[in-house]
């Protein structure tokens, strides 16, 4: 699990170009470090809002604190530049201070060993080692023959012992608990992954398939989307993710039993030294000694691998978490598609949906060329953009029933509307009237995001100035066929809808540029999308998706808040596609563009949810799929219903295929691991730490138990037990009763010490020399010569 999402990112992102990964996209633009680096600078964004209303949300905090003295130890976190100068940085801030601690202690035990085995061996061959140091390291350094263990000394060292065992169990029983929590929370976290990357082919097969079979008549034969491909790039991911959430639990059978057996043997080891301590017997402690030094840098390395593998996931889960409320909209194509994370995950190749995203926007720009090539579709004067001020309102199917209604939004006349020209050269109008939909319609010159280069010079004014940005900016005050309108507006006989929202919340309105945060941003500018393509000719739009989730809901909400039935307008799916607030994004009023708004719905998935309806414009059936009739000899074939049906199927694609592009799936996964409190970061992080500091515990245990070890081979020894201990000068034992060596009565009387002694009855003084054994006394002595 670790090793797959840590380090196949350099296979995993890239497009049909091998020079250009996904992370690169905006580097060659020189990105602004207050937009592109910093994760934890900007908090908004919006993902999946129509599920946080029955969502607990939370937000995962660090486990694993910075070391007291390295605050922002993480600060240089991007699994992708280890080994860059930043990276390293990393390592020493953030790792290595626990692998020096693990290194540390093992080269302290390897010393406790060496000393103690040099004074042990010195004090056997001379006096040299003999000395307080010696003394001091459990005695090497004593004279066997003088050294007295006392019982104070053996039982405190048995209560050591003791506490050594505690330490142990309770290690075990952390380290089990964290195992489980952490093998739960890692296929939680595999799990969770593959739902976020189900999602990806859900838009795939539900919205861009679809979508693309219903615009099938104004592509020709150049409209076979391979959806197919899209899911096998996709599946690639997934059946990797599978196969490792596989192992990982199969892995988590053998740990059920390994994980136990380890701690027990681990616990067992003590078991040397109660035996040495209850039996009196050295070598069981010096054994227990032995293993426990095995022991201790068996689990202090465990402890360094766990404190490498639960920071790096530790601060990875951290990153996800703030991934999520990352605006990925401050400045689109720039934070989000270039943060580390998607650098780190693995994502769908690019050049497997580049092509159909830029046949889609084609669609749409009614420029012969831009950044992803010439456009051989939206520039022609029958096709949308172009044909929908044009059609004859009763020469299509039952339309003509319906011929009261009023073309609205309202589209752009030749005279006003602003695009590129037939001939080739950039013109700032039309030579005919124009809807005005393109996907830079709402760009003003000044908007931050609107930085087309001057390459398109030879087919469009740049930087360009969108059809609808002054309509969008008017929205408040928007009435009859001028859309948006942000709140419904009754004019004579008819009513529009405004925007819509769910109850409690206020779907944000379309107004100017303006100043939040220090930074230039406001509704319209973030639906402008650039025509551009900074590397190849991946258009750089592909990868900003809030952007493209702000075009999408501009165009919808443009034809929804205009539509009034019988009177004008055509779609009609408001209540569908009604807004659900963020309210834990600051400011989404604003910062309310990064959003799964409206994901799954299609305007085309089912006849009965079509946001044009078939009484509009009247769809035919191809393998189950619907299809928008077009006329493509005339725009007169065709009415404005079924050329705003062609629009809002562009925009699912445009939706769908840079949430894949882009590589945001990675905002759901973050979601739903790290946000969520049912979060699988959570148990694995928990988990994590619990292994860790059960590691060490137990790593701690063994270091008292091999000075045990090394300590007891004496102190257990009931050979220096004083009441065992002879006498090497009176061959009498320590504490022995000497009345009952001497055959007297304690208690009795001592006899007269006066009368004389009388060797041999005679009384004569027996003078001994040094060194002579005295010769028995005479049978007959006096009372008090003989008591003593």
């Amino acid at each position: 699990f670790f090793f797959f999402f840590f380090f196949q990112a350099e296979d995993g992102i890239r497009d049909a170009q091998e020079s250009r990964g996904l992370g690169d996209v905006y580097k060659r633009q020189g990105i602004n470090a207050e937009y592109g680096g910093d994760r934890c600078q900007s908090m908004e964004s919006l993902v999946r809002v129509s599920l946080l209303a029955t969502l607990a949300l939370a937000r995962y905090s660090q486990k694993l604190d910075c070391v007291p003295g390295l605050d922002g130890c993480n600060d240089d976190y991007d699994l992708d530049e280890l080994t860059s100068s930043d990276g390293q940085e990393y390592y020493k801030k953030r790792l290595l201070p626990g692998v020096g601690l693990a290194v540390v202690v093992i080269i302290v035990c390897c010393i406790i060993w060496c000393f103690w085995f040099w004074c042990r061996c010195c004090a056997r061959c001379c006096n040299c080692c003999r000395a307080w140091c010696c003394r001091c390291c459990c005695g090497a350094g004593v004279d066997e023959k003088k050294l007295v263990i006392t019982r104070c000394q053996r039982v405190a060292l048995g209560v050591v012992l003791i506490v050594a065992f505690v330490m142990l169990v309770l290690g075990g029983v952390l380290g089990y608990l964290g195992g489980h929590k952490t093998y739960d929370g890692a296929v939680d976290v595999l799990d969770q992954s593959v739902d976020a990357i189900d999602e990806m082919n859900s838009l795939n097969v539900n919205v861009a398939d679809v979508a693309f079979k219903a615009l099938a008549n104004f592509y020709g034969g150049d409209a076979n989307y391979d959806s197919a491909s899209v899911t096998s790039s996709i599946n690639s991911i997934k059946n990797d993710i599978i196969d490792i959430r596989d192992d990982v639990s199969n892995a988590r059978d053998i740990f059920d039993y390994a994980l136990p057996a380890f701690y027990g043997v681990c616990a067992a080891v003590t078991l040397f030294g109660f035996f040495s301590w209850f039996c009196g017997c050295g070598w069981g402690s010096m054994t227990m000694g032995m293993i426990a030094s095995v022991f201790l840098i068996l689990s202090w390395i465990l402890f360094a691998v766990f404190w490498i593998t639960g920071s790096l996931l530790d601060d990875t889960c951290l990153a996800l978490s703030d991934y999520f409320y990352l605006d990925c909209m401050k400045q689109p194509g720039y934070t989000c598609p270039n943060d580390e994370l998607t650098k780190t995950f693995k994502c769908v190749d690019i050049g497997t949906v580049n092509s159909s995203y830029a046949k889609a926007w084609n669609l749409l720009d009614t420029a012969e060329a831009n950044g992803a090539g010439t456009n051989d579709y939206g520039h022609l004067g029958n096709m949308i953009n172009k044909g929908y001020a044009n059609p004859s309102l009763t020469s299509y199917n039952s339309y003509g029933s319906l011929s009261g209604i009023t073309t609205a939004p309202a589209y752009f006349a030749a005279s006003s509307s602003l695009c590129g020209d037939t001939s080739g050269s950039p013109s700032t109008v039309c030579t005919v009237a124009n809807f005005g939909i393109e996907p830079y319609t709402t760009c003003a010159t000044t908007d931050s995001f609107n930085n087309a280069d001057s390459t398109l010079d030879a087919y469009i004014v740049t930087p360009i100035t969108g059809n609808r940005r002054a309509l969008c900016n008017t929205a408040d005050s928007n009435t009859n066929q001028a859309g948006p309108q942000n709140t419904a507006q009754t004019v004579s006989s008819y009513t529009t809808t405004g925007l819509t929202s769910n109850t409690t919340s206020t779907n944000p309105t379309w107004k100017n540029s303006e100043v939040q945060n220090g930074a230039s941003i406001g509704t319209c500018e973030r639906a402008c999308l650039n025509a551009s393509a900074t590397s190849e000719y991946v258009l750089d739009s592909l990868t900003n998706f809030g952007g493209n989730a702000m075009y999408r809901k501009f165009i919808y909400e443009s034809f929804t808040s205009v539509y009034s039935e019988s009177n004008q307008g055509y779609a009609k799916c408001s209540a569908d596609i009604a807004w659900t607030d963020n309210t834990y994004v600051t400011d989404y009023a604003i910062y309310q563009n990064a959003t799964l708004w409206m994901a799954t719905y299609s305007a085309f998935a089912s006849s009965s949810t079509n946001c044009v309806d078939s009484t509009l414009c009247t769809y035919t059936t191809t393998n189950g799929k619907q299809v928008i009739p077009w006329d493509s000899g005339s725009s007169a074939g065709t009415n404005p219903a079924c050329y705003q049906a062609a629009a809002l199927a562009t925009t699912d694609i445009m939706f769908a295929l840079s949430y894949i592009g882009s590589c945001y799936y990675i905002k759901n996964f973050a979601l739903l691991t790290a946000v969520q409190d049912s979060g699988a970061c959570f148990d694995l992080g928990d988990g994590l730490v619990f292994m860790i500091f059960a590691e060490g515990l137990v790593g701690g245990a063994f270091i008292i138990l091999t000075i045990i070890g090394i300590m007891g081979y004496r102190r257990f020894d009931s050979a220096y037990d004083p009441a065992n201990k002879k006498d090497s000068d009176s061959g009498v034992k320590e504490n022995e009763d000497l009345y009952d060596v001497a055959g007297f009565d304690s208690n009795a009387d001592a006899h007269d010490p006066n009368a004389p002694y009388i060797a041999g009855g005679g009384g004569t003084q027996i003078e001994l020399e040094p060194g002579v054994r005295p010769q028995p006394p005479p049978a007959v002595k006096s009372s008090h010569d003989a008591w003593v």
